[in-house]
């Protein structure tokens, strides 16, 4: 698995570019550095105390890519002050280096391969985990679901962890979070974890003990972070 940095998108309403407001002070935040890198993309970082987190701004569409990282659920409320809508637009891409030609072939790559062709069938999945020992388990998933989940399985396995966007037949999308656990911690990190078993006359998790999924990510844990505290 290689080193890289996760990034995701926010959508504004309004380009707070043009009006000045991502070169001001972002709530709890200070703007450490702008840069122009392209046509319309800049790099800006920005520092909250001794921490700085990354972020790359395309203006033509009004996105802001930011990096998730400890300080990234604190960052996306420090907009609110700022009169600026803002939408988790998705587009995760992991960048290996955040030299300018890296960044923009990414980032402008994910843009542009953002949301479904029509002509597509939507990523329609169920997974019907184990109610118990010995129980099995089931993924029903039509082409476009299975295609989704093997893209998101090769990005795990080359960086760690993934994420894939699929939808039930009732139509209410979630997030399957996939983890690749590193070789060197794996006995402990596999012990500790909770099980998957959904009936709870046969199992109810220890929250205080054992670890939920979600903390074995490295990087999309940051996404949990406001709802779990």
């Amino acid at each position: 698995m290689v080193e890289s940095k996760l990034f995701t998108a926010l959508y504004f309403s309004k380009n707070p570019l043009w009006q000045g407001k991502l070169k001001k002070k972002i709530k709890g935040f200070t703007l450490d550095h702008s840069e122009q890198i392209g046509d319309k993309v800049y790099h800006l970082r920005f520092r909250k105390e001794n921490s700085y987190i990354n972020a790359f701004y395309f203006q033509e569409y009004k996105y802001l890519f930011v990096e998730v990282n400890e300080l990234y659920p604190t960052f996306k409320h420090g907009f609110g002050p700022l009169g600026v809508q803002i939408w988790e637009a998705g587009m995760d891409t992991f960048l290996l280096d955040l030299s300018p030609e890296t960044v923009i072939r990414e980032l402008s790559s994910a843009i542009e391969n953002d949301g479904y062709d029509e002509e597509i069938a939507s990523p329609l999945c169920h997974i019907y985990g184990q109610q118990m020992w010995h129980d099995d388990a089931f993924i029903v998933g039509n082409v476009t679901a299975l295609r989704e989940l093997k893209d998101a399985i090769e990005s795990a396995l080359k960086y760690g962890e993934s994420k894939a966007t699929l939808f039930p037949s009732d139509g209410e999308g979630y997030h399957l979070y996939i983890s690749c656990l590193d070789s060197e911690c794996e006995d402990k990190d596999w012990q500790d974890l909770q099980l998957k078993y959904h009936d709870r006359e046969c199992y109810v998790p220890d929250n205080e003990r054992e670890t939920e999924p979600y903390k074995l990510l490295k990087k999309y844990k940051h996404f949990f972070d406001d709802e779990r505290k």
